[in-house]
């Protein structure tokens, strides 16, 4: 997941939840609605402050589905 914090003009956030009760409280209503669990425990984190980390940490998002499926059926 990619999270975005976005700042007032004074580069203050409105609010400042903690990136953990963010991702907590996520996960929650996801696995809430789907009746069960599909989350690791815990989360990597990591501030992406150029394009190129940018498109790098898109490219893991978009293709680890992928690599996880070829992984499960031996191919990878």
């Amino acid at each position: 997941m990619l999270l975005f914090i976005e700042c007032d003009e004074d580069g203050r956030t409105q609010f400042a939840p903690t990136l953990s009760r963010v991702v907590k409280q996520f996960k929650g209503s996801v696995s809430k609605q789907l009746g069960y669990s599909v989350w690791q425990k815990s989360f990597y984190d990591t501030i992406i402050d150029s394009d190129t980390i940018y498109w790098e940490a898109w490219r893991y998002i978009d293709e680890n589905p992928l690599k996880y499926a070829l992984k499960k059926r031996g191919e990878l």
